[in-house]
């Protein structure tokens, strides 16, 4: 954003999606910004004044073959219209807005009309809803801190026994117990302190090497 806008760009929140490092000075050096960690996504908030900001080397000639590249690619994926849903339901999901009427006004439609659509290829609302929160509740869970029941009010879920039963369903274990396994094999992948690779890490370079 500061190469687009300006060095003098402030956003006035940082979300970040996992838990707080042991060492934050570098996020905080980065973007000098209040942090908030295990949030529900990463994002940058900021002033809707930026928007209207002139870009940095703005490029007229540029920008048209760039907005021409971008629209033959939104024709293309028109042909995939549930992945279209699917790309919308996320953000929506954590900000509320996941219901069926709201989504089809994204699209300029009816929700009869969306739910047509998306039977036409053969899957429904309800079936990419419950994708996209399995998605998102695997990220959350693995990613952050955040108590089940928080993931549960995150997804929409009135109450958290209704996710466990959900993701049940979804991976066949509880919320829980698929967070432990998780973890266990990222652990598992870590190098070990004393490993080759951690040591060749912090040296800079392969043993032998000057």
């Amino acid at each position: 954003m500061r190469e687009l806008v300006g060095a003098d760009f402030r956003p006035t929140e940082v979300l970040v999606g996992h838990g707080e490092p042991e060492n934050v000075r570098p996020f905080r050096g980065l973007f000098r910004a209040p942090l908030r960690f295990d949030a529900e996504r990463y994002a940058l908030v900021f002033s809707s004044a930026w928007l209207h900001r002139r870009l940095r080397g703005d490029d007229p000639e540029l920008r048209r073959m760039l907005q021409k590249q971008v629209d033959a690619q939104e024709a293309r994926r028109r042909d995939d219209f549930p992945e279209l849903v699917r790309r919308v339901l996320r953000p929506a999901l954590l900000t509320g807005h996941a219901q069926a009427g709201r989504v089809a006004a994204l699209f300029a439609m009816h929700a009869r009309t969306l739910r047509r659509r998306l039977s036409a290829f053969d899957t429904s609302f309800r079936e990419l809803l419950e994708e996209s929160r399995y998605e998102l509740a695997r990220q959350l869970l693995e990613d952050s801190r955040m108590e089940v029941s928080q993931v549960a009010a995150a997804l929409a879920y009135s109450e958290p026994s209704a996710f466990t039963r959900a993701f049940r369903r979804w991976s066949g274990t509880s919320p829980s117990r698929w967070r432990r396994k998780a973890r266990a094999r990222w652990a598992r992948r870590r190098p070990a302190p004393d490993s080759p690779s951690r040591r060749r890490g912090q040296s800079g370079g392969f043993p032998g090497q000057g």
